[in-house]
């Protein structure tokens, strides 16, 4: 995203009696009594009594136009809350233990941390240059956050402090992030500025440097956005401006999505079985749907305009996107690959990352989650000129 249009945007979250683990992509969060704000808005709500093999699913969607995360609850996908945050946040990640969000803001150079039991900011982190994706490892432990002015923060989320800071190249953007599932490895897009080439670096946890980098077989000048690796750490697949591309973790090797024109790809997430990627493409205001097996695009499903952050829920039945221009995000059924719901949130949203929360009574039972009710289709809107991208 141009300076011109941040300049912009900026202008324009249940303490938990038990952890759970992360699912996937997502963390589902359970709640059922809420505290009644003004205007029927909620900013806050009481832990319940856990019914036994039941949850329910909020989404966290980061406002970069109007600097707060609206709250959605999936049973009737409604917003439930609004969290004001600092300015211009952007990447989201749900901690494992499902008892906070966090938000990268990238006009003001921090990570808002927001209590779930209370949907308050308990916590703002400094970290580097205008944040944007960020990620948490599998043990909950640390928190990535991948910034514009060529590093990755490391927060120690004990402590909400940083702790390392990796410096990934001079002149690089990064802009993405996602953590393999055994905590091993990070994945960082980048565009590097000073010579106009993306790649994705790789670096150790262990040691937060970087091991390898990673070149992918399509323009090189083409702006990386989005990335997630599947279920058994074996492919990260990358959404960028030229299409998505698949690595082989093992080796370091890349591939491209065939099957479909991709164009400007964005957001990027796989479903806990690992058979389907699902990225949006902001410049067509859809969703493809890849199947993991052979890489090809399988459907392709009309969302709201200029789609951004996409996340599947762990139950595998419904995937959240954030659409920008259209102020709103589209649920979409992923049995029949149809929008059943658009929820109205707040300006400019965003939400790169693992946004949807997940908590049931028993972590190894699946989270069955009620059917969204589809919402009345609002009233057609004027098409908003498309916003430039990085």
């Amino acid at each position: 995203m141009k300076k011109k249009q941040k300049k912009s945007l900026r202008a324009s979250a249940l303490k938990i009696t038990s952890a759970f683990s992360l699912m996937g992509m997502a963390t589902i969060l359970f709640a059922s009594s809420f505290a009644q704000g003004k205007n029927g808005v909620t900013h806050g709500f009481k832990a319940p009594t856990i019914p036994n093999e039941t949850c329910v699913a909020y989404a966290y969607i980061s406002n970069n136009g109007s600097n707060n995360v609206s709250v959605i609850d999936s049973s009737t996908n409604t917003v439930v809350a609004t969290v004001p945050v600092e300015s211009g946040p952007y990447g989201v990640a749900v901690t494992p233990d499902s008892t906070h969000v966090y938000v990268t803001n990238e006009g003001s150079n921090t990570v808002s941390v927001i209590d779930i039991s209370t949907n308050t900011v308990v916590a703002t982190v400094p970290v580097g240059l205008e944040p944007l994706g960020i990620a948490i490892t599998p043990d909950g432990s640390f928190a990535y956050v991948a910034n514009t002015g060529g590093t990755v923060s490391v927060i120690d989320t004990s402590t909400n402090t940083v702790v390392a800071t990796v410096i990934l190249e001079i002149g690089v953007a990064a802009y993405g992030v996602a953590v393999t599932p055994d905590g091993t490895r990070v994945y960082v897009t980048y565009l590097n500025k000073s010579n106009n080439t993306s790649a994705v670096s790789v670096i150790d946890t262990s040691t937060n440097s970087v091991v390898a980098t990673v070149s992918l077989p399509f323009d090189p000048s083409s702006a990386l956005h989005g990335v997630t690796v599947n279920p058994t750490g074996t492919f990260a697949y990358v959404a960028g401006a030229a299409g998505v591309a698949v690595i082989d973790t093992s080796t370091y090797e890349a591939s491209l999505v065939q099957g479909a024109v991709l164009l400007d790809e964005y957001g990027v997430a796989i479903n806990p079985a690992g058979t389907f990627a699902y990225a949006t493409s902001s410049a067509n205001g859809t969703v493809s749907v890849i199947n993991t097996l052979t890489n090809l695009v399988v459907a392709t499903i009309t969302v709201g305009s200029q789609p951004l952050g996409v996340t599947v829920k762990p139950n595998d039945s419904f995937v959240y996107v954030a659409n920008q221009d259209s102020d709103d995000v589209s649920v979409i059924d992923t049995s029949t690959n149809t929008v059943v719901a658009t929820v109205p949130v707040g300006t400019h949203p965003i939400a790169l990352g693992n946004f949807v929360a997940r908590l049931s009574s028993d972590v190894s039972a699946p989270c069955r989650l009620p059917t969204p009710r589809p919402r009345p289709t609002p009233a057609p809107r004027p098409t908003p000129a498309p916003r430039p991208m990085r």
